[in-house]
């Protein structure tokens, strides 16, 4: 009875090590080869995995537990032959049969830690180092299951949340900085202002926002209001922008669109605001009388995903696309005549345009992409069809720099690289945000800061730790890759 009951609890012990090991193993690898810390995305995945570890260290612990229950009859078994049994056993079977052999060393210590512990069960009370991995699993496992289930709490706890404790939804789009406050708008089209100083905040737009701009002293936003059509001819629909300069607001008239002919960008330029549709701009102008004239492109663009935009003097628009894990792309619009021009070179994920002040010609533009590990992205200069990269950082964790080290074609492929998710204008340059740093472009010169924390203001994920800049946590990227929350960054 008493070895009974040994064994079974020899073979839970076992059980839990050999899938704390798996589950450890997968972290820590991913961890080496792309410094990203990652359980698993909440509570239900978190189970789901368990589960799946679980159910397969169970089957070879109790194989493991028959063979070596088999071996003591013939001859006791020493403990480091138990070790390398039990990490062949749970190693070899993902090894010849997965797709990808190598994934047969995530298994190699479960069963390793199986061997030795089911090795004691044979005449050896269960102490020791038995209880010692028992009471490191259960903490182990409990703080895997823990962390998610808090994010799965603070989620509930958020979406719980009122309108005047949570202002934005979590997915901002954009913004721009006006006197001394900051204006952000979400998905839904709202729009916020956050005071500089103690970040309080003003409702300015309830929704069908768009797009925001500013020229120093008056702020632009579009507003097209969503619609969902069913039948198949949907009826004329009207967009129109509004200003606020001086303390209020400024409507101006309502603009007749084309159907499916929605503008989701804002250009601003000294003549007026351009309003970018997939099919034709419209050329607005300043004041609040008149209406838009309508320019017809030479070939249709793709506006999905986040749009951004920039004028490059008063006739060369930029509008560049973010579709996340699908990429994006870089079109430059002659306002002239409608001449569409697709950059070529530019396949990521466009996150940000900002014009080259002392070069009027050229313009900035960030590029960044972060899903499930992947890391990608830079800052190229580009003037005319000339592209030039001036940021771009490379990424090396422990494990690639093993395996570039150890194999000659892994050295053939580029590392990843920082993706950068905003950019702001500067005085001689820009300032970039990614997942781990700031960087503080000018004339050729490039500053780089460790990313400040963010804090909580209003449901809001913000950092005003440095004097010249804002930054914001958006998780409007994971609408179309798995990147969690990205940065983005505001000139003050």
């Amino acid at each position: 009875m008493k070895r009974a009951g040994r064994l079974i609890m020899s073979l839970g012990i076992a059980w839990l090590a050999s899938a704390c090991a798996m589950v450890l193993g997968m972290t820590s690898f991913y961890w080496a080869m792309t410094e990203q810390f990652y359980l698993f995305g909440g509570l239900y995945e978190s189970l789901v995995m368990s589960a799946v570890a679980l159910v397969a260290s169970l089957v070879g612990a109790l194989v493991l537990l028959t063979i070596l229950s088999l071996a003591q009859r013939v001859r006791p078994i020493a403990l480091w032959a138990a070790a390398l049994l039990g990490g062949l056993l749970f190693a070899a079977p993902v090894a010849l049969f997965d797709r990808a052999p190598w994934n047969g060393l995530f298994f190699l210590p479960a069963g390793i830690a199986a061997g030795l512990i089911l090795a004691r069960t044979e005449g050896r009370p269960v102490r020791g180092p038995g209880a010692t991995a028992l009471l490191m699993g259960l903490t182990i496992w409990l703080v895997l299951l823990a962390i998610p289930a808090g994010w799965a709490w603070q989620e509930e706890r958020r979406e719980a949340r009122s309108a005047s404790a949570s202002l934005l939804s979590d997915r901002i789009l954009g913004g721009a900085a006006l006197d001394s406050e900051l204006w952000l708008f979400d998905l839904p089209g709202k729009v916020v202002s956050f005071r500089h100083d103690d970040l309080r905040p003003t409702v300015r737009v309830s929704s069908g926002v768009t797009a925001l701009a500013t020229d120093g002293s008056t702020m632009w936003a579009l507003v097209a209001p969503r619609s969902y059509q069913w039948k198949k001819e949907p009826p004329i629909r009207r967009f129109r922008v509004v200003s606020f300069a001086g303390g209020r607001w400024r409507f101006h008239p309502w603009q007749v669109e084309e159907a499916y002919e929605r503008p989701v960008a804002i250009a601003l330029r000294r003549q007026g605001v351009v309003a970018v549709g997939p099919k034709r701009v419209y050329l607005l102008g300043k004041d609040e009388a008149g209406s838009a004239k309508a320019l017809a492109l030479s070939e249709p663009i793709e506006l999905a995903g986040q749009v951004s935009s920039a004028m490059v003097g008063e006739t060369l628009l930029y509008v560049g696309t973010n579709i996340g894990e699908w990429g994006g792309q870089l079109f430059r619009i002659d306002l002239a005549t409608g001449r569409v021009t697709t950059l070529q070179g530019i396949d990521d994920p466009v996150t940000g345009l900002v014009a080259d002040r002392e070069a009027p010609p050229c313009l900035f533009a960030s590029l960044g992409v972060s899903h499930l590990g992947l890391w990608r992205g830079r800052v190229v200069r580009i003037c005319g069809d000339r592209l030039e990269t001036v940021l771009e950082v490379p990424v090396l964790p422990i494990g690639k720099r093993i395996e570039r080290a150890l194999s000659s074609r892994a050295r053939q492929f580029p590392p990843d690289t920082e993706p950068v998710f905003g950019l702001a204008p500067a005085p001689g340059g820009f300032w970039a945000v990614t997942p781990r740093s700031l960087y503080h472009w000018q004339r050729g010169e490039l500053e780089r800061w460790r990313r400040p924390g963010f804090e909580d203001a209003h449901g809001l994920a913000v950092s005003t730790a440095l004097p010249d800049v804002v930054l914001v946590a958006t998780d409007a990227n994971a609408t179309r890759s798995v990147s969690g929350y990205t940065p983005l960054v505001f000139a003050k």
